[in-house]
């Protein structure tokens, strides 16, 4: 009976102490606190700063200057990282055709011929910031916008959800546009 107890009991508890012990597995950048925390808010300020914390230590790394975060370019990156959970795509382009420039426009960023973003979304400890910057820098395309030296500004979009049906997975969009300066 006691077994029955304790397997009953590490049942229902199973998956909050596995999205721990799978964080705990991944180790946070030494120069990001905190950068390994499986996110618990939704756009939440800390995981959009370890997100910029990890870019810029890239640039860094590669002697560019840091990215600085913008409000308008967060707006049109929570706007597109939303999007794709709500209609379940995965792609720059929505499925109403609109592409990364379009909703910078929208969201009132002034207009440059300089414009990228990267995607990304993971399950769990697959979700954690650092793993996504990491896998960003194992992919050509995304790495050479992070390592764009003509950006200067970031936005950040993050949600809680997947482009499918995907319990404990988070979706970080990831915007830059240059200044032109």
């Amino acid at each position: 009976m006691v077994g029955v107890a304790i397997m009953l009991v590490a049942g229902l508890l199973w998956p909050t102490l596995d999205n721990r012990i799978n964080t705990a597995l991944v180790a946070d950048d030494p120069g990001c606190p905190h950068s390994s925390d499986f996110p618990a808010v939704e756009g939440g300020r800390a995981e959009r700063q370890e997100l910029l914390c990890l870019v810029n230590r890239e640039r860094a790394k590669n002697g560019l200057p840091g990215l600085r975060e913008e409000a308008r370019l967060d707006q049109a990156a929570q706007v597109q990282s939303n999007d794709i959970v709500a209609r379940h795509f995965f792609a720059h382009i929505n499925p109403d055709g609109r592409a990364p420039s379009d909703r910078i426009d929208a969201a009132g960023y002034p207009r440059s011929p300089l414009t990228g973003e990267n995607i990304a979304w993971g399950e769990e400890r697959e979700g954690t910031p650092v793993k996504v910057v990491r896998a960003w820098m194992h992919s050509p395309g995304h790495r050479a916008n992070i390592l764009q030296p003509g950006y200067t500004e970031i936005g950040i979009g993050v949600t809680s959800g997947a482009p499918t049906s995907v319990p404990g997975a988070r979706l970080c969009t990831q915007r830059r546009l240059a200044l032109g300066r």
